[in-house]
């Protein structure tokens, strides 16, 4: 083995006597400091040892010895909380683990290099950056869980909450046993799993996320299992007109269930859609411009029917012979339904893009829950980074031997076995041992 000598360092000045002569006087704190020996004029004589990169940056990576500008992640780690605080930022701004982990890295590429700088040596640290993202999964697991329990909401207020799913697909084919589509595609694929997700309108009408999580679809299981998560019940539950959502409101509230108005909104998307079908569009075709301000008053809907079924395209006649009066019931009721359009913008362009690129590849839904809600908290404005530093700095003082289930944070006692179907048995043991 060729050992590599260390780079000599500059001797430098002494900052009490400027011009005297300085010699090497020994190495002290595991051989990371070196000491000097200053001899000034008359024969005195001191010793001094400047100070280190790491403190003129303002934090150290050995220790928890902390400057007034940082403080390290915990005992013997080679990153700051600074870089922690930007990685999850990251992965609630969206960005994937891959992404986040070379951000981090980069980071303390960069800190290294500007350390190297500081104390007059060499750059060492050259080559291109790994992108694995294993780095910022363990960091998810550890850091993100304390974050989405000290900031996400404990219980269901007792106000107007919207709640709304998107599905997951993956693309599938046919068998190689089908008489007559053999490897072909299928029409909308395979479903992998489910985000459910309620919100309140804060100040300003802005939408504010109260909870979110992954589930293995969007029935009534599902939705019961979402609504059991918190304590409390809402007064009104505004929803899609998906009868899972009213079938699990009545399985867990079955005494006094909260008001479940539906939301126009979506009959109005779903009337678009159809004039689409037929390629007529608002900015060429006056029927199509006028039906969203039908939906204002029953009276307007009613007149805007009649001339509907006699100039309207088929699939248009066909869904108002079929919704037609539905929607005008719920037109005519006093709860005015309000519109949940902002949720499921935040679920198709904030959480469907984050997951859409690698939503084949997910297993981990436990991980999954704390990576949506660390989006959710970045919709709601919270990941500041004077709070996350707060909740970190905690958590290291309290040194956690293991990181916090997502699923553990609702208080929830039921045990979601379909976590765990290629080792159900096994895995079901071992997520019973963490939680109790």
């Amino acid at each position: 083995m060729v050992r590599v000598p260390r780079p000599r360092e500059k001797t430098p000045s002494c900052p009490r006597h400027p011009g005297s002569h300085v010699v090497r006087h020994g190495r002290r704190l595991r051989d990371r400091r070196q000491r000097y020996l200053c001899r000034s004029g008359a024969g005195a004589r001191h010793t001094f040892t400047p100070s280190l990169a790491e403190e003129r940056v303002g934090t150290c990576l050995t220790c928890l010895r902390g400057w007034e500008g940082g403080l390290p992640l915990a005992r013997w780690a080679r990153f700051l909380l600074a870089q922690v605080v930007s990685c999850v930022q990251l992965i609630g701004g969206g960005s994937s683990l891959g992404r986040a982990a070379e951000r981090i890295r980069v980071e303390h590429r960069q800190l290294g290099q500007r350390r190297d700088r500081m104390a007059g040596r060499p750059d060492r640290l050259r080559g291109s950056v790994s992108d694995d993202g294993r780095l910022a999964a363990n960091w998810l697991e550890r850091y993100g869980a304390l974050v989405v329990a000290e900031l996400m909401p404990k219980g269901w207020p007792k106000a107007t909450i919207i709640v709304d799913a998107k599905s997951f697909k993956r693309r599938a084919r046919y068998g190689k046993d089908h008489p007559s589509k053999a490897g072909f595609p299928t029409p909308s694929g395979e479903l992998v799993f489910a985000v459910l997700a309620a919100a309140v309108r804060g100040p300003g009408g802005k939408l504010r996320v109260l909870h979110i999580r992954a589930t293995p679809d969007d029935h009534k299981g599902s939705w019961v299992d979402f609504f059991r998560s918190l304590p409390g019940k809402p007064e009104c539950i505004l929803s899609d007109p998906d009868p899972q959502i009213g079938y699990a409101i009545a399985a867990v509230w079955p005494n006094e269930p909260p008001l479940h108005p539906l939301s126009v909104w979506h009959y109005y998307d779903k009337l678009r859609e159809k004039f689409t079908q037929a390629r007529r569009y608002p900015e060429t075709d006056p029927l199509c411009r006028d039906a969203q301000a039908a939906f204002a008053t029953p009276q307007h809907f009613r007149v805007w029917r009649e001339r509907a079924m006699h100039e309207g395209p088929e699939g248009v006649r066909t869904w108002l012979r079929k919704k037609g009066n539905e929607v005008e019931a719920r037109l005519q009721d006093p709860r005015r339904p309000l519109a949940i359009g902002a949720l499921e913008t935040f679920l198709t362009q904030r959480v469907g893009w984050a997951l859409e690129a690698g939503h084949g590849k997910i297993r981990n839904l436990r991980r999954l829950d704390i990576r949506l809600g660390l989006i959710a908290l970045d919709q709601n404005r919270a990941l500041s980074g004077e709070t996350l530093r707060r909740i970190l700095q905690e958590g290291l003082a309290n040194q956690r031997d293991r990181p916090i289930p997502r699923r553990s944070l609702d208080g929830s006692t039921y045990e979601p076995g379909w976590l765990f179907l290629p080792q159900a048995n096994r895995a079901g043991a071992a997520y019973a041992a963490i939680n109790h």
